[in-house]
């Protein structure tokens, strides 16, 4: 999966990943067999409604009961993105 904002679902043999970057209603949801697929690059989501349907209703729930964390250090945060692991 390439895109860059995203969020994702895993279970024990299931990881579902959504595109952000889209509505969320009809944003593309990837599904990935992790028992057959380790490298998760085979894209069973067409073969699997069962598993986006499901992974869609987690991701729903998901985002309602988000709470934004607590504030970070300016200091920190800079940090972060300067090791690339923060971007605007």
């Amino acid at each position: 999966y390439l895109g860059v904002h995203c969020d994702s679902i895993t279970t024990g043999r299931w990881k579902a990943i959504r595109d952000l970057g889209v509505v969320a209603a009809f944003a593309p949801v990837a599904v990935y067999d992790r028992d057959v697929d380790r490298g998760e690059r085979h894209d069973v989501s067409a073969e699997r409604p069962a598993v986006v349907g499901y992974a869609r209703q987690r991701l729903r729930r998901a985002v309602v009961g988000f709470r934004p964390g607590p504030e970070v250090d300016p200091a920190v945060l800079a940090r972060l993105r300067a090791l690339g692991y923060v971007n605007d």
